[in-house]
C-alpha cells in the first residue's frame, strides 16, 4: 500500500531565470572569497541570482545558483489562473470554483474573512529549491537600456541607462519532492484542529457541485473520521476523497510537473528527467536508496504507473453517534473550564 510519492526532477536551461533582491551584495561583501569575489560590485542597479552559499571543505564560501521552489510551484500551476484575491472568500461561487478544483487541492490556499473566518488548506505537494549541479561559473554583465531623447538647455540628451545582471551559459539543477497521500485523500470541514478548508454547510450547494465539474470522476464522502495512525482518537468532520478520485488528481500533478519550463525573456530551464519511487516502508523507501526509482518519460508512463497502485487509507469513518458524542464531552469540558475561567476573573476584579 502507497503512502507517499517521491519524486526527482533535473532541468536544463541557459541563463538566470529566478533573480534575488539587491541586498545579496552584502553577503558578498562580508565574505572575502575566491569563489565569490568576481561578483562584487558596488553599483546599485545590479541585479543577482538566487543562490544557496556554502562553506566549501577548506572553509571557503562558495554558491550554487537556485530556482526557488515558489518559483517552481507558480509555473506548475501557471495556466490555472491569472492572480489570486483574498476577496475570492465573500463570492461563493468564484471561491468554490477555486478550492474545488485540481488547482485548489493540490497546491492549497488561505483566504481570511474580516470576520474572522479562515478557510485554509496545506498543499499535500512538497518541493524543494531546484539547486546547480553543473559546474558552469556566472558572472556580472552590463547591459544598456535606451529610451526618448530629450531636449535640455538646447542640447539634445540621451535617458540611456546602464544596469547590471548576474548570468550564466548552460545550467543544469536538480529538485526533488514528495507527494503526501494522506493530506492529499482527507479536506477537513472541522475547526478542532484549525484546519478547515471549506464550510460544510457549503458542501452540497457549491463544494461538490464545482468539485464535479472542474474534477473528472470526482467522488468523495463526508462525515466524521480518524486517522488510524494517530494516538489521539478525535473524530474530525471532513471530506475523504475516493482512490478513484485520487488518482486522477497524483496523475494530473505529475503531468503539470512533467511539462516544468520556465521561460524568461533571456534565459530558460526545462524539466528533461523526471523519476518516481512510491513509498510503501518509509524507512526504506527513502530519496537516498537509490533502488526502486521509475524514470518518468510521458503522459502514458504516468497514466500506467498510477492505475496499477493501491493506496494505503490514512483515515477511517468513524460512526456519527459515537463521534458526537466524544465530540460533545470534549466540547462540554471546554465550557466548563471557560465558566471556571470567567468566575474567577470576575472574583479577582471584586478585590
Amino acid at each position: 500500500m502507497v503512502k507517499n510519492i517521491l519524486f526527482k526532477i533535473k532541468l536544463k536551461g541557459k541563463g538566470i531565470v529566478n533573480y534575488d533582491s539587491n541586498e545579496q551584495k552584502r553577503i558578498l561583501f562580508n565574505y572575502d572569497s575566491k569563489n565569490t569575489n568576481h561578483l562584487r560590485d558596488t553599483n546599485k542597479n545590479v541585479s543577482f541570482a538566487k543562490k544557496n552559499f556554502f562553506l566549501d571543505k577548506n572553509g571557503i564560501l562558495n554558491y550554487k545558483i537556485k530556482i526557488s521552489s515558489d518559483a517552481l510551484r507558480n509555473n506548475i500551476f501557471k495556466e490555472d489562473l491569472v492572480a489570486q484575491t483574498s476577496s475570492f472568500i465573500y463570492h461563493p461561487a468564484l471561491l468554490y470554483s477555486y478550492i474545488a478544483s485540481p488547482l485548489g487541492i493540490l497546491r492549497g490556499y488561505m483566504f481570511a474573512g474580516k470576520d474572522g473566518k479562515t478557510i485554509k488548506r496545506k498543499s499535500p505537494l512538497t518541493i524543494t529549491d531546484a539547486e546547480q549541479i553543473s559546474s558552469g561559473k556566472s558572472y556580472i554583465e552590463t547591459f544598456s537600456r535606451s529610451g526618448e531623447k530629450d531636449i535640455h538647455e538646447n542640447k539634445e540628451v540621451s535617458d540611456t541607462s546602464f544596469f547590471k545582471k548576474e548570468t550564466i551559459g548552460d545550467i543544469e539543477y536538480q529538485t526533488e519532492g514528495n507527494l503526501n497521500i494522506g493530506d492529499l485523500q482527507f479536506i477537513s470541514a472541522d475547526s478542532i484542529f484549525d484546519r478547515v478548508c471549506f464550510n460544510p454547510n457549503e458542501y452540497e450547494d457549491y463544494y461538490k457541485k464545482f468539485a464535479e465539474v472542474n474534477i473528472s470522476d470526482y467522488n468523495g464522502d463526508i462525515g466524521y473520521y480518524t486517522m488510524k495512525t494517530s494516538i489521539v482518537d478525535i473524530p474530525e468532520y471532513g471530506l475523504l476523497l475516493s482512490d478513484k478520485t485520487v488518482k486522477v488528481l497524483i496523475k494530473e500533478i505529475f503531468k503539470r510537473i512533467l511539462k516544468l519550463n520556465i521561460v524568461r525573456t533571456k534565459a530558460y530551464a526545462e524539466l528533461y528527467e523526471l523519476n518516481i519511487k512510491l513509498v510503501e516502508n518509509p524507512l526504506i523507501d527513502t530519496f537516498n536508496n537509490k533502488n526502486n526509482w521509475i524514470s518518468i518519460n510521458s503522459e502514458d508512463d504516468i497514466e500506467q504507473l498510477i492505475n496499477n497502485i493501491q493506496f494505503f487509507k490514512m483515515y477511517e469513518k468513524e460512526d456519527d453517534t459515537k463521534a458526537k458524542e466524544i465530540r460533545q464531552k470534549i466540547e462540554d469540558e471546554y465550557n466548563k473550564k471557560q465558566e471556571l475561567a470567567k468566575k474567577s476573573k470576575l472574583k479577582k476584579s471584586k478585590k
